[in-house]
């Protein structure tokens, strides 16, 4: 679904000492603001007319969804650091949003890149992931474990000709890292025929529990996802088929390495 005027109501502007502000439904934060943004792949801004000469019909409908966005700027502020939306999409979430999720899977990231809407107003990365465990199934589009597939987020980091690098993303949203596990929500686009993250959760080696989203966010402004993070490995786990199995899922696996 495109970004919509409408959508786009509730999105606030920030403003900061010392630094330029762009006209539109943006925040903008400084340098010193910035969190670590390594997990955020990176693509060059390039003319419309010479990504549109050298993308296949598939890279064309996925950059569709980010068409119209009115996010990515031509000419940037050179000030800006940073641009994110305030969408408020983690409201009415549970923190194990099971219910919401079309698929539920544990898996590890093996690569990502970023891709430009067609029309260069909006930014998205790819991740391609090895399936390890299926926790709740889509059954009209069945996937296998140990199978490489791809899922997309909002969001990226822009590299305009002047060498200038800046992170575009939806507030709270972070990416996950190349090499990690994660427990991902995922959520179909029939039209796209293309898996999106929802949200997430790390499971490190040191079995610890880590939120994908909503890290520096207040439980009480809907940032629940936080809450995951104090349980060990074995709860987090128990949880999550307990939620899967309220959904009135069959639980298809019952090991996770």
């Amino acid at each position: 679904m495109k970004m919509t005027s409408k959508y786009l109501i509730g999105v606030t502007i920030a403003f900061f000492i010392g630094i330029g502000i762009w006209a539109g439904n943006q925040t903008v934060s400084s340098q010193s603001e910035r969190d670590k943004d390594d997990s955020f792949p990176i693509v060059s801004f390039e003319p419309e007319s010479y990504r549109q000469q050298n993308v296949s019909e598939t890279r064309a409908r996925r950059n569709s969804k980010f068409d119209g966005w009115a996010w990515v700027k031509k000419s940037p502020n050179p000030d800006v650091q940073e641009v994110f939306l305030n969408t408020h999409w983690q409201i009415g979430l549970s923190p194990l949003p099971t219910s919401k999720s079309d698929l539920v899977v544990f898996a590890q990231v093996k690569s990502s890149n970023a891709f430009l809407s067609n029309d260069s107003t909006g930014v998205y990365s790819e991740f391609e992931l090895a399936i390890e465990r299926i926790f709740k199934e889509n059954r009209s589009q069945p996937i296998e474990t140990d199978v490489i597939f791809s899922v997309i987020r909002p969001g990226a980091r822009v590299k305009y000709p002047s060498g200038k690098i800046i992170k575009y993303s939806l507030r709270g949203q972070e990416m996950p890292i190349i090499g990690a596990k994660y427990v991902l929500f995922l959520t179909y686009d029939k039209d796209l025929r293309i898996y999106s993250i929802l949200t997430g959760f790390e499971i490190g080696s040191d079995d610890q529990i880590k939120a994908l989203d909503g890290r520096n966010g207040d439980e009480r402004a809907g940032w629940s996802f936080v809450s995951k993070n104090s349980l060990t490995r074995e709860q987090f786990l128990q949880e999550l088929e307990l939620s899967v199995l309220a959904d009135g899922e069959e639980l298809k696996e019952k090991s996770l390495q």
